[in-house]
């Protein structure tokens, strides 16, 4: 059990093949922890993919707001790896979510992000090893 009484580590991290694209999965909580993110690249995964739903109450969103993407950042630069992030944006039930949606390079820069608070996508060469 991972402090929480719902979250509990699976077993395994599987790494997916779609058009020779190999990626995994670290859902929002996981990138909080470096393992998550190193069980991919001993996998072969090219990318990290990051769904993510940080909804909070309004004074959670504003302390966590810049530290979504510092996290991946850090998860981007120990593995090498690119991290894609999706993240909800909106208020619901007295809950934010400002996002950040995202593409984060291997070295931890911010490729490109939809600005906070707004509903977008986005779009990045991404060059994977060959």
């Amino acid at each position: 059990m991972l402090g929480r009484p719902y979250l509990h580590q699976a077993p395994l991290t599987p790494v997916f093949i779609v058009a020779r694209l190999e990626f995994g999965i670290n859902i929002c909580f996981d990138t909080q922890f470096a393992e998550a993110a190193t069980a991919l690249v001993a996998q072969g995964a090219d990318v990290i993919i990051c769904p993510a739903n940080n909804m909070l109450r309004r004074e959670r969103t504003e302390e966590w707001k810049d530290r979504h993407n510092a996290i991946r950042a850090e998860r981007a630069k120990e593995t090498g790896l690119w991290l894609i992030s999706s993240d909800v944006t909106g208020e619901r039930d007295n809950r934010i979510a400002f996002g950040p949606t995202s593409i984060i390079h291997p070295d931890g820069s911010v490729v490109t992000q939809v600005p906070l608070l707004e509903i977008g996508m986005v779009v990045a060469d991404v060059k994977l090893p060959q």
